[in-house]
């Protein structure tokens, strides 16, 4: 059942994720979103060492409702904003290769010498990593679309982006 209330709950507020994008900027949610998740990821790897799983329950929720109001809107977003349609593809093939790697892999680190602490332990540094990394991010919010086709390209720069195609300076 609790699965359940965890799922129903990311279900809406993925929903309600969108609204934030209107008042604040994309790399500030990503940022705020995935500090969040390292604070619930490590609650629960100490819940769980402390075998309190009430409260591990909580932080896992807690956890939901971070990535459900951020990353997981937000991410797509951001992509959409700065990738050609090719690199979009690759991003998108890459993201979603990572969550079927990490799906398959939490069963077994769960059940490895690891456990349930030190599985989430992981999940908290590595997620320390991707909020760096977006950190490094350039904002995309309120910029115009032949400057968010200028935001990661070096060199020549795109005057102007058209459904007939690209042009360059």
């Amino acid at each position: 059942m609790s699965v359940f209330f965890i799922g129903l709950a990311a279900f809406v507020f993925g929903w309600i994720g969108i609204v934030p994008m209107n008042y604040f900027g994309r790399i500030k949610i990503l940022a705020c979103s995935h500090g969040a998740i390292v604070l619930f990821h490590t609650l629960s790897a100490i819940f769980a060492y402390y075998e309190s799983y009430s409260l591990m329950f909580a932080s896992i929720f807690c956890f939901a409702l971070s990535f459900a109001l951020g990353a997981n809107n937000v991410g797509f977003f951001y992509i959409g904003e700065v990738c050609v349609d090719q690199a979009m593809g690759v991003v998108l093939g890459a993201l979603w290769g990572t969550e079927i790697v990490m799906s398959f892999l939490v069963s077994f680190m769960i059940d490895s010498a690891l456990g349930v602490h030190w599985t989430f332990g992981i999940y908290a540094i590595l997620n320390v990593l991707v909020t760096i990394y977006v950190l490094l991010l350039k904002e995309t919010k309120g910029k115009s679309p032949s400057e968010l086709a200028n935001l990661y390209v070096p060199g020549k720069k795109i005057v102007s982006v058209q459904p007939k195609g690209i042009e360059l300076e």
